[in-house]
C-alpha cells in the first residue's frame, strides 16, 4: 500500500533544488571554524575567508558517496533498525526544559526524570529509538550534562542510542562511552550512535557544531542534520523560501561530511517552523509547519534518494487535552505520510516543546501504532479466501458465526490506553496512561548493565565531571 502523500509536482521540486542551489553558489555558507574549513580549500571548493561556496556538481558528488540506507546497530541486535528502507521510526522527544504529569502538574526536569522517560520508552513497542534530550535536567551543572544523560541512556536502554553533544568534547566522551558500554575499544566498524546537529541559521555553522559534525563522521556515527529555521525570523516569511532554505542547509553539512569522512551516515532532517509575531516565538501547532517541512521531506527521498527525518507531532497546549490530541496527530499524521524514515517530537511534547508529559509519551505510542497499523495497510493475499466466505454465507449476514471470523478477529488493531466504552474520573486514556507508566517504572529500576559496567560507567562521569 502507497500511504505516502507529494505534496509537491516535479517542477515544483526542481524550482527548489535550484533555489538551493542558488543560496549555496551565491551566498555561500560561513563555516565558523578554520578546521572546517580547511576541508574544503583541500578539496577545491571556493572560499571567502570562512565563507564557503559549493556548487551543484559539488552537492551531488557528496550525495554519490552518502549512504541511501544503513543499518543502526543497537547493543542488544535485537533492536537493530535499517534507515532509509521505507520502515518510520520514532525517537522520544528532544529539548523539554519541564516535566509534567497528570497529578503534580509542570515543573523543572530533573536527571531522575531524564532517566524515567529512557525506561519508559525502552519499554514502548511503538518507540524503535533511545535517548536525545527528552528533558533537559536542571539539577545537573550544564556543561556536564551530557555525561549524566549519556550514562542513563546507556544504562537503561539497549535500542539504538541518540546522543546530545555541544563541541568537540562532549562528541568525544560520548563515543568513548558508547564504545565502553558495547565492549569496544573504540566506535567505527558499525552506526551504534547518532546526534542532532543544528546550522546556525540563515546559512552558517557554529564552531561547535563543526566539531560535533566533524567528530561524529571521522568515527562513522551517525548525523541528523536538522536546521531549525522560524519563518519570519531566521528564515523567510514565504514557506516555498523557507524550505529551499531549509534543504540549502542540509546539504551544506551533508557536503562537510562527506568531505570529513566519505560514507559517514546522514539523515536529512527538517525542523523548521513558523514564527507567531504575536509571541516574538515559533509557533509548534501551526499546520504551516508541515507545510515547509513536507516539500522537503519529498526532496530527500525522491530527487537526492536519501533517509529523511522530520519533526512533527508538536502541539502549542500545556495540557493533555483535546487540543493536544488534535494538533499532535495532525502534524504526525504529515510526518508519517511525508515519508520520514526517523520522526521526533511525537512522544510527550506539550508547549511548544517546552515540556515533557509522561502521560502524553504512552498516549502518542498509541498514536504511533495507530500509523504503522495503516501503513501495513489491507492484506490482500487473504482476497480469495474471503470471496470463498462470502460465496458460503451469501445474502445470510451470518459472519460473526463464521469459522473464518473466529479465526481472524484478533488480527484486528485494538488500543492499549484509549478507551472504547464508558469512561469515568477514574478510568479514562490519562488514567491509564499513569498506570502503566507507574506498571513500567516498577519493573525498570535495574539497570539493563551489568554492576561491572555501571560502575565503570559511574567512574568515567565521576572523573570528568570533577
Amino acid at each position: 500500500m502507497n500511504h505516502l502523500i507529494n505534496p509537491i509536482s516535479a517542477d515544483q521540486k526542481e524550482a527548489l533544488h535550484q533555489a538551493s542551489m542558488t543560496l549555496l553558489s551565491k551566498n555561500g555558507v560561513v563555516f565558523m571554524h578554520d578546521t572546517a574549513v580547511a576541508y574544503f580549500k583541500q578539496a577545491g571548493f571556493k572560499v571567502d575567508g570562512q565563507r564557503v561556496f559549493i556548487t551543484e556538481d559539488q552537492v551531488f558528488a557528496a550525495l554519490e558517496t552518502l549512504p541511501k540506507t544503513f543499518e543502526w546497530t543497537a547493543r542488544d541486535n535485537q533492536f537493530n533498525v535499517t534507515i532509509g528502507d521505507g520502515s518510520a521510526h520514532v525517537q522520544p522527544n528532544a529539548g523539554a526544559v519541564y516535566y509534567h504529569d497528570h497529578a503534580k502538574g509542570k515543573r523543572k526536569a530533573t536527571i531522575e526524570d531524564f532517566s524515567n522517560i529512557i525506561k519508559v520508552c525502552h519499554h514502548l513497542d511503538a518507540v524503535s529509538l533511545n535517548g536525545s534530550l527528552p528533558v533537559d535536567p536542571s539539577d545537573i551543572p550544564g556543561e556536564h550534562k551530557h555525561l549524566f544523560q549519556v550514562r542513563e541512556t546507556l544504562k537503561h536502554t539497549d535500542k539504538p542510542w541518540i546522543f546530545g553533544a555541544y563541541d568537540q568534547a562532549a562528541a568525544a566522551q560520548d563515543l568513548e562511552m558508547a564504545a565502553m558500554a558495547s565492549g569496544l575499544s573504540r566506535l567505527g566498524q558499525d552506526h551504534r550512535v547518532a546526534v542532532v546537529v543544528n546550522p546556525h541559521s540563515p546559512l552558517a555553522f557554529e564552531p561547535e557544531g563543526c566539531e560535533v559534525i566533524r567528530t561524529y563522521s571521522e568515527a562513522n556515527q551517525i548525523l541528523f542534520m536538522a536546521p531549525a529555521i522560524m519563518a519570519g525570523m531566521t528564515g523567510p516569511i514565504d514557506l516555498a523560501g523557507m524550505s529551499a532554505l531549509q534543504n540549502a542547509e542540509i546539504l551544506a553539512g551533508i557536503v562537510f561530511t562527506q568531505l570529513v569522512r566519505p560514507g559517514a551516515p546522514v539523515v536529512y532532517a527538517t525542523s523548521s517552523t513558523v514564527g507567531d509575531m504575536r509571541r516574538a516565538s515559533f509557533c509548534a501547532g501551526s499546520p504551516e509547519t508541515m507545510l515547509i517541512n513536507m516539500p522537503c521531506l519529498q526532496l530527500g527521498r525522491e530527487y537526492y534518494k536519501i533517509p529523511v527525518r522530520t519533526m512533527c507531532g508538536l502541539t502549542e497546549a500545556d495540557q493533555v487535552n483535546v487540543q493536544s490530541g488534535y494538533e499532535t496527530m495532525m502534524s504526525f499524521m504529515f510526518g508519517f505520510l511525508g515519508g520520514a524514515s526517523v520522526m521526533v517530537q511525537c512522544l510527550g511534547t506539550l508547549e511548544a516543546l517546552m515540556t515533557t508529559s509522561m502521560e502524553k509519551i504512552v498516549i502518542d505510542a498509541e498514536l504511533v501504532a495507530r500509523m504503522q497499523r495503516f501503513k501495513q495497510g489491507p492484506d490482500f493475499s487473504c482476497l480469495d479466501d474471503s470471496v470463498k466466505t462470502m460465496l458460503e454465507v451469501g445474502s445470510t449476514a451470518g459472519y460473526i458465526q463464521h469459522p473464518d471470523t473466529f479465526k481472524k478477529f484478533r488480527s484486528l488493531w485494538s488500543p492499549d490506553i484509549s478507551v472504547w466504552g464508558p469512561s469515568s474520573d477514574e478510568d479514562n486514556v490519562i488514567t491509564r496512561a499513569g498506570y502503566r507508566v507507574a506498571q513500567i517504572l516498577e519493573t525498570a529500576d535495574t539497570p539493563l548493565v551489568d554492576d561491572s559496567l555501571a560502575g565503570e560507567l559511574d567512574r568515567y562521569v565521576d572523573t570528568h565531571a570533577n
